[in-house]
C-alpha cells in the first residue's frame, strides 16, 4: 500500500480505536503509533492529514490540557446512547442464540472507542436471558430477504417443541411454496408474515422455529402485494400477540380519559375515533381487527375501562366466553 494511503488509514484507526469526547491522544503518540506501523513522518504532514479528514465530514477535534494537545473524534455515527439501546435490544432478543447475541453486541462496541466499549460492555446484560436454540435464525432471514427481493418463494421445515424441551419437526411440517409477504418483530421474536400457494389469508410462522430453509424458482402468490399486506404496520395492529382469525370492526364505547388504551394497544393510525361524544360524554371507538379468543382475552382486562359493544356477533361470543370460563372455575 502507498506510504501516503496507508498513513491515513492507520491515523483513522487510531483516533476511532482510541479517542472520544473524554480521551484523546498526543502528536507524539500518533507519530510513536505510526512508526510502530513502519511509518515515519512528520508532524505537519499529521496536521494535513487531520485537515483533509475533517473536510471528508470527519469531526476530529483538540483541546489542551496540561500544556499538551490532544486529538479526539468529536462526533461519531452514534452515540454512547444510540449504541445501548443497540445492544440492550440485542441483549434482550429471544431470537438469537446467547453465543450471536455476544458477537452482536462486540461488533456494536466496536462502533465506538475503546475506553466506552468498556462501560458499554458492562451495562449490557446477556446471562440467564431466554434465547433460542436454533442457530440458523440470522441466515433464516438473510433468505426471507433474498427471496422477497427476488419475488420467488421458500420452502421449509416448521419446526415445535417435543417433551424434551428439543425443536423438532411438525407432523405437517414441510411448507412448500410460502409467499414471503414481511417479517414482523413482536415480542422479542421475528414472524414471517407469509401467503401459502393459492391462499388469501396470510399465515404467521415465528423465523426461529423454522430450519432448512431454501430459496425456490416458483413466483410469489401475486396477493402479497395487496394493499392489505403491502403495510405491515396496519396489518399488524389488526392482531393480537400474531394470532389471526376472521376481520371484524370492533366498537368499543370508551370515556375520553380511557382512549389511550386503545391507541396504546392498536396504535394511533388503527383506531377511528369521532369527534362527538354520546349523550353520557362517552366516544365510539372503532378499530379493524383479527378476531382471536386471545384477543377476547386482552379486551377482558381492560373491561373495566373501556366496552365493547360491537358488532353484535363479536359480543354474543365474547360473553359465551366468559360464561365458559366461569363454568370452568365451578
Amino acid at each position: 500500500m502507498h506510504n501516503n494511503k496507508a498513513k491515513l488509514i492507520y491515523l483513522l484507526e487510531m483516533l476511532y480505536e482510541n479517542t472520544d469526547s473524554e480521551h484523546g491522544i498526543t502528536m507524539s503518540q500518533i507519530l510513536d503509533g505510526l512508526e510502530e506501523k513502519g511509518i515515519v513522518t512528520e508532524r505537519k504532514s499529521i496536521y494535513r492529514d487531520i485537515s483533509l479528514l475533517n473536510e471528508c465530514g470527519l469531526t476530529i477535534e483538540k483541546k489542551i490540557r496540561r500544556n499538551e494537545t490532544f486529538y479526539y473524534i468529536g462526533k461519531r455515527l452514534f452515540s454512547l446512547a444510540e449504541l445501548k439501546l443497540l445492544a440492550d435490544s440485542v441483549a434482550a432478543s429471544k431470537l438469537i442464540t446467547k453465543k450471536q447475541a455476544e458477537e452482536l453486541v462486540k461488533k456494536i462496541e466496536s462502533l465506538t472507542s475503546r475506553h466506552e466499549a468498556v462501560n458499554l460492555a458492562r451495562e449490557v446484560y446477556i446471562e440467564d436471558r431466554a434465547k433460542t436454540e436454533n442457530t440458523a435464525v440470522i441466515e433464516n432471514i438473510g433468505l426471507i430477504t433474498e427471496a422477497r427481493k427476488k419475488g420467488v418463494c421458500i420452502d421449509f421445515c416448521y419446526l415445535e417443541w417435543n417433551y424434551e424441551k428439543k425443536l423438532v419437526k411438525r407432523a405437517n411440517g414441510d411448507k412448500k411454496n410460502i409467499s414471503p409477504c414481511f417479517l414482523e418483530l413482536f415480542d422479542g421474536k421475528y414472524y414471517m408474515i407469509a401467503l401459502e400457494e393459492d391462499s388469501e389469508h396470510p399465515k404467521h410462522y415465528r423465523v426461529d422455529k423454522m430450519s432448512s430453509v431454501t430459496v425456490s424458482d416458483k413466483p410469489v402468490n401475486k396477493l402479497i402485494y395487496s394493499k392489505e399486506l403491502r403495510n405491515p404496520a396496519l396489518y399488524s395492529a389488526k392482531l393480537t400477540a400474531m394470532y389471526s382469525g376472521k376481520e371484524v370492526r370492533l366498537k368499543f364505547l370508551v370515556p375520553e380519559n380511557r382512549i389511550g388504551i386503545l391507541i396504546d394497544h392498536f396504535g394511533p393510525d388503527a383506531v377511528i375515533i369521532p369527534k362527538v361524544k354520546d349523550k353520557d360524554g362517552l366516544y365510539s371507538c372503532f378499530v379493524d381487527v383479527e378476531e382471536s379468543n386471545l384477543l377476547l382475552g386482552w379486551i377482558l382486562g381492560v373491561s373495566d375501562a373501556i366496552k365493547l359493544v360491537g358488532p353484535a356477533e363479536t359480543v354474543e361470543r365474547y360473553r359465551a366466553l366468559l360464561k365458559k370460563k366461569l363454568e370452568e372455575l365451578d
